[in-house]
């Protein structure tokens, strides 16, 4: 993250540096790669949850609502590959004006 650009946010609460909309960030889990857009509601980074069930592993990415401000955190349905959940993450539908 460059610079040492920060939020305005209420007393008592964890300053984090301002994230630009569509900055993908390399993320790292268990040694595989994928870019991550920040949360679309919120800006905050997003969690990789990796699980097994029924002998097959699992992916989900979730908003970390790291700045406690983020009232839907979404989060992607179960996909059996990291760079699936990543595709759906970073899915945002186009805004017609």
């Amino acid at each position: 993250m460059p610079g040492n650009d920060y939020r305005p946010l209420e007393p008592g609460r964890q300053r984090i540096p301002e994230l630009k909309e569509d900055t993908p960030m390399e993320m790292e889990y268990c040694g595989q790669k994928v870019d991550l857009d920040t949360c679309p509601f919120c800006g905050s980074a997003p969690l990789i949850h990796g699980y097994r069930n029924r002998m097959r592993q699992w992916y989900r990415i979730r908003c970390s609502n790291e700045n406690e401000v983020c009232r839907m955190i979404p989060e992607t349905s179960a996909s059996r590959t990291l760079e699936q959940a990543a595709a759906d993450w970073n899915m945002r539908p186009e805004v017609s004006k």
